[in-house]
């Protein structure tokens, strides 16, 4: 049976760990040394606590109001954000629930390890890429951005991140920066399964 620790077990546990005492371990020596290491299933995780949820959805809540007042000044005109969901899901559903072609930033958090993805469904970038250029052609083919939108989309991703910053530092100072964006996602896919 599973044990879910409480958050004053796992302050107990990263203080015992940053500092390298392991007399401080609140599983005792003898308990602590009986315990084995247990591979973890990527393909299916554990899942994350109500409050963590709860936590999350208020805080992406406040980015999303940030980021509609952001939006607004850049677009000048009114850009009202709504957090549609907080859910924890795979990286393969992630990647096939997006849509193909895609808009697709990779990004470091420092100080945190790894890389995440934010994707611009292709027809929220192209509306914020006419907003900005305020010229667009009805007839123009809306599968592939030409270089100037992309140069637009870029740079309200850049709002974007700092947004993300900003929301974030009640609980971490991040600092977000773009490492690619990708626009064909079969390499993703591929990767992903």
């Amino acid at each position: 049976m599973t044990k879910i620790l409480s958050q004053d077990e796992i302050d107990a546990l990263l203080s015992t760990v940053s500092s390298g005492d392991e007399s401080g371990s609140p599983l005792g020596n003898a308990e602590g040394a009986a315990r084995t290491v247990v591979s973890y299933d990527f393909k299916h995780p554990n899942r994350v606590s109500k409050d963590q949820i709860r936590t999350l959805e208020s805080l992406h809540d406040n980015f999303a109001g940030h980021l509609s007042s952001t939006l607004s000044a850049i677009q000048r005109a009114m850009v009202d954000i709504e957090l549609a969901s907080v859910d924890q899901i795979t990286y393969s559903e992630f990647v096939m629930s997006l849509v193909n072609p895609s808009n697709t930033f990779t990004i470091s958090v420092e100080p945190l390890e790894g890389l995440c993805l934010v994707d611009f469904n292709p027809t929220l970038a192209f509306c914020l890429s006419i907003a900005c250029l305020e010229a667009w052609a009805n007839s123009r083919d809306r599968t592939r951005m030409t270089g100037i939108e992309r140069s637009v989309l870029t740079k309200i991703a850049r709002y974007t991140f700092q947004e993300l910053e900003r929301a974030w530092s009640s609980i971490i100072k991040l600092q977000i920066r773009s490492v690619s964006f990708e626009t064909n996602l079969s390499s993703c896919r591929l990767s992903a399964e």
